[in-house]
């Protein structure tokens, strides 16, 4: 099955695929697996990725440098997964996972964050630029 930019693949099974580079801006992957994909430098820019399977650590999906701005994240599993120099502006992280990711110099400009778990997240310089009541984290 080809992926694109801006069509609807919710809940696809997408474990172990390589999406590295692409534009996917705007995709619905809702619900998806996306266990073990490797995105690195992939825009996921406006994309849907509400309930989406992406458990760490043994399986990490590789979100290195991807541009998650104002992608709806909520609900998803990101846990231990690498997210270093990520772009998540204006992303929707509603109880994300986020727990033993790894962080470093990824961009949260006005994400809204309410009751993700970061605990023992690897962050160094992160970015963050906060409108009122958008970081509310769960314990």
């Amino acid at each position: 099955q080809q992926v694109q930019s801006g069509i609807s693949c919710p809940g696809a099974d997408l474990s172990g695929a390589d999406l590295s580079g692409l534009n996917l801006n705007g995709i619905n992957l809702r619900g998806a697996n996306l266990n073990g994909a490797r995105l690195a430098d992939t825009d996921l820019s406006g994309a849907d990725l509400q309930n989406t399977n992406m458990p760490g650590p043994y399986l990490k999906l590789h979100l290195t440098k991807a541009n998650l701005s104002g992608a709806d994240l909520s609900y998803a599993n990101l846990n231990g997964n690498k997210l270093d120099k990520a772009v998540l502006n204006n992303a929707v992280l509603y109880r994300t996972g986020l727990r033993g990711a790894d962080l470093n110099y990824a961009s949260f400009a006005y994400a809204k964050l309410q009751e993700a778990t970061l605990d023992k997240a690897n962050a160094q310089k992160w970015r963050f630029q906060l409108r009122r009541n958008v970081l509310q984290l769960a314990v």
